[in-house]
C-alpha cells in the first residue's frame, strides 16, 4: 500500500516559485542600497563643500587672504577628509574674487579657474572647488568613491561651490 500526500492548498505546481523570485529580488535590493549609500557620501562632501565656501567667504570679508580662508574652509572641509593645500595634484582650490578685481587663490596649483563677472564693489566671492577624484588628506582613496559612475551622474568629475557676501566695513 503506498502513502499518499495530501494535496495542500496553492502547490499547482508552483513550488519554489518563491525562493526563485527572491533569488533575483535580493541583488536588486543589494545595489540599491550601496547606491543609497554612495549618494549619502556624495551628498555629505557637497554639503561640507557648500558649508565650507560660505565660511571661506564670512573670512575674506573680515579681510583675511586666500591662505587664511583655506584654512576656515579646511576646518569644515576636515569632517569630509579633504584638505586644501598649496601641494600640486592635491585637487582642492580656494579662489576669493574681490569686488575691486583682485583675485587670490590658495590650493592646487594645476587647477585653472574662469573668473566670474558681475562682483559689485564692496562684495567677495569664494569659491571652493574640489576634485572628486582628489585623494582624501588621510591617504584613505579618493574623495568621492566612484560607484559605476554613480558619482560622475550626481555631480561630474568636481564639486565647485561659491558664496558671495558683502564686505565687513566695520572697524575699517
Amino acid at each position: 500500500m503506498r502513502a499518499t500526500r495530501p494535496h495542500r492548498r496553492g502547490d499547482d505546481g508552483r513550488r519554489g516559485m518563491a525562493t526563485l523570485e527572491l533569488l533575483f529580488a535580493v541583488p536588486v535590493l543589494f545595489l540599491l542600497l550601496v547606491a543609497a549609500v554612495a549618494y549619502g557620501q556624495v551628498m555629505v562632501v557637497r554639503c561640507g563643500v557648500t558649508h565650507a565656501a560660505t565660511v571661506a567667504a564670512r573670512e575674506a570679508a573680515k579681510g583675511a587672504s586666500a591662505r587664511d580662508a583655506a584654512e576656515a574652509a579646511n576646518r569644515v572641509l576636515a569632517a569630509c577628509g579633504v584638505a586644501i593645500t598649496d601641494r600640486p595634484g592635491s585637487g582642492a582650490k580656494v579662489i576669493l574674487h574681490d569686488g575691486s578685481g583682485e583675485v587670490q587663490e590658495y590650493g592646487d596649483p594645476n587647477m585653472t579657474y574662469v573668473k566670474p563677472h558681475g562682483i559689485g564693489a564692496g562684495e567677495v566671492l569664494s569659491t571652493v572647488w574640489i576634485k572628486t577624484t582628489a585623494g582624501r588628506a588621510d591617504g584613505r582613496g579618493a574623495v568621492v568613491p566612484s560607484l559605476a559612475g554613480l558619482s560622475a551622474v550626481l555631480h561630474g568629475e568636481q564639486i565647485c561651490v561659491s558664496a558671495l557676501v558683502k564686505k565687513d566695513l566695520c572697524g575699517r
